[in-house]
């Protein structure tokens, strides 16, 4: 591998004085004495986070945030990062992309991972279903949300259609 390309798919962690180096897909690794993976641990909400010190302070870090500050560089403010194929734990520079909270929501709720919803995939396609025979009120009634949330669902504003 030419010394090109190495920098492509690999950095250090900057301020760290070359002691952690993370790659292109989403590792990231100790380079105090032998090269170590840091594994870390998975948090509450799914994502691994991972402890590196500095000046000999713990620092907690998520390994999707500096994956994505080093490859996709600096983030707006106001964006959000978002794991393209829903998995958290896939923290992969191609799986990492910046996008606005808005759409990182409609994301969360297509793929599934949105938690406080009180619908799946599944649930919408019924209530598309529905549509053709059943009043707003009635589904929303079945599926306890409100007309509103149907008719956003039904014009495609929530749980757009997947083409």
């Amino acid at each position: 591998m030419r010394f090109k390309e190495y920098i492509k798919e690999e950095h250090f962690l900057p301020g760290f004085d070359n002691k952690y180096l993370a790659t292109k897909e989403g590792d990231i690794y100790s380079l105090k004495g032998e090269k170590k993976k840091l594994t870390g641990k998975i948090t509450k909400r799914g994502y691994r986070e991972i402890t590196i010190s500095h000046d000999g302070n713990n620092i907690h870090v998520l390994v999707h945030k500096l994956i994505a500050q080093l490859f996709l560089g600096k983030r707006k403010s106001g964006m959000k990062i978002d794991h393209k194929d829903g998995n958290k734990l896939n923290n992969a520079a191609t799986n990492l992309e910046y996008v606005s909270n808005q759409e990182n929501i409609e994301r969360a709720r297509d793929n599934g991972s949105l938690k406080n919803t009180k619908l799946n995939q599944e649930d919408v396609a019924k209530i598309r279903e529905l549509a053709d025979t059943k009043s707003m009120k009635e589904i929303a009634d079945k599926y306890d949300v409100t007309p509103s949330a149907i008719s956003k669902i039904l014009n495609n504003k929530r749980w757009k259609k997947k083409v």
